[in-house]
């Protein structure tokens, strides 16, 4: 009866990324047509990313202080569709850096604290958090299907449309959560409590990699497109490579639990950043591999998103008090987005305007690459489950 009370879950995941993958896969064209530089496009998703660090900070401050997770999370969809609505409608530089801190600050903790809600409800059983993080997988593949058949074929309007009515349904979903992700912690969490967590062995391996992960991760924001675009191809193909991976990754999800129990957690990290490096390998390859075999790669290459963060989320739900667990998972968006993607995003802003997107693709997957070797020696080294 739980697990059925627990698929809400699998509805709000869908929402939240079915709107998010229809929009933020095209926000870089959006940005250009709207006449921003390469620079100015790094410097808006650097400003997004700020914002996700002092959302995740202090919203996930209130999560452990309140633990009110269905309040929260309806506020933060409202301020998605305020950001989203200020950026499409108001013009202006100031603006438009100021819609997108809005909106960077709504969405960044949104996935941490359902994240702390739904694993809180499956502590007896946290193998099954793929079950349910998979309709976010869904959600991003219709998403993205959607914005491909819609972009360069409508105004822009419609794929700011169909976000807000996935906000909107999503913050529906909020309202069904179960009422044991409303819970307020028994002992008051203090300052001190949030030093613990920097403190923790665990902190540094897992944020750490999360941090070079989002530098890696940034070859699919908002450049990907563009990219796309500068190899010859329509920026609609964005949609199907985008498509490829939510299927891999969906695949993947599935079969977390059994690779994490199969390789262990480095092995498993190793295994992210091997699908991750032939992901952003293949992209920055595109136009001289066959086309074919860039789409397998991003199939592969979905599943390196599934593998890495459902053994994170597994390992910041057994490692971390309970009291500053909602703020242990809203920092993975702060080191993931908020350090490793800015400085990702700034490096393909400045390489773009130069015409080294290629270049800068590859930089992504050697630093993958790099990644893979550390994990390893880590793995051999320590023969345990440690992340690297």
């Amino acid at each position: 009866m739980k697990h059925q009370s627990n698929r809400i879950f699998f509805f709000l995941y869908l929402f939240f990324w079915l709107g998010e993958n229809c929009l933020s896969q095209y926000l870089g064209v959006f940005y250009e047509q709207q006449g921003l530089t390469g620079t100015q496009i790094g410097i808006v998703s650097g400003i997004f990313n700020g914002a996700v660090i002092a959302a995740a900070l202090l919203v996930g401050m209130a999560g452990d202080a309140l633990g009110n997770a269905r309040r929260l999370l309806m506020l933060l969809c409202g301020g998605m569709i305020l950001g989203t609505g200020l950026l499409f409608s108001v013009r202006g530089w100031p603006v438009t850096l100021l819609a997108v801190a809005v909106y960077g600050f709504a969405y960044s903790p949104f996935n941490g604290i359902a994240d702390k809600a739904l694993m809180s409800r499956l502590s007896a059983a946290p193998h099954l958090f793929g079950r349910y993080r998979m309709g976010g997988t869904l959600g991003a593949g219709i998403g993205v299907l959607i914005a491909g058949a819609l972009v360069g074929r409508t105004p822009f309007l419609s794929l700011f449309a169909v976000y807000w009515a996935a906000a909107l349904l999503c913050g529906g979903c909020t309202l069904a959560l179960p009422a044991g992700s409303a819970n307020v912690p028994e002992d008051r969490v203090h300052l001190r409590d949030y030093a613990r967590i920097v403190r923790m062995p665990a902190f540094l391996p897992i944020y750490l990699t999360l941090a070079v992960w989002g530098f890696t991760e940034s070859g699919v924001m908002q450049f990907q497109a563009l990219h796309v675009a500068r190899c010859g191809l329509d920026e609609s193909y964005t949609s199907l490579f985008v498509a490829a991976a939510m299927a891999g990754e969906c695949v993947t999800f599935a079969l977390a639990p059994h690779i994490i129990a199969r390789l262990g957690t480095a092995r498993t990290v190793a295994l992210a950043f091997f699908l991750q490096f032939c992901r952003m390998g293949a992209l920055a390859l595109l136009g001289f591999l066959p086309l074919p075999l860039v789409i397998f790669c991003q199939i592969i290459g979905g599943g390196a998103y599934a593998s890495l963060y459902s053994v994170i989320t597994q390992a910041i739900s057994a490692r971390f008090p309970e009291k500053v667990r909602c703020s242990a998972h809203t920092l993975k968006l702060v080191v993931n987005r908020g350090i490793g993607t800015t400085c990702g995003s700034l490096l393909l802003g400045v390489l773009y305007e130069r015409g080294a997107l290629t270049q800068a693709y590859a930089i992504l997957a050697l630093t993958a690459g790099l990644y893979i070797g550390i994990s390893l020696f880590y793995a051999l080294v320590n023969r345990t489950s440690r992340l690297p």
